[in-house]
């Protein structure tokens, strides 16, 4: 697949997933696994980001890294730090 083609790899939106995401409209479906969904959104300057979004039965457990202990603060440009390696 060439850089060109990055479309092939997102998922439409089902009835079951949700449009808005803490303010952050989301496009299509990146994947899903067992501890939730991953969604494409974008920032108001337009850039891609994607948005993982935990499954309820793991939100509040301490144990699978879920917890109020673990949230992001409001979103302040907090989003613009999160990378994965």
């Amino acid at each position: 697949m060439s850089r060109l083609e990055p479309l092939a790899v997102f998922e439409p939106l089902e009835s079951s997933d949700p449009v808005r995401v803490g303010g952050y409209e989301l496009v299509a479906r990146l994947g899903a696994g067992g501890m939730g969904k991953v969604y494409l959104s974008h920032t108001p300057a337009g850039r891609p980001i994607a948005i993982k979004v935990i499954r309820p039965e793991f939100a509040d457990d301490p144990e699978s890294g879920g917890g109020s202990d673990r949230k992001l603060p409001p979103h302040n440009g907090s989003t613009a730090c999160l990378r994965h390696r």
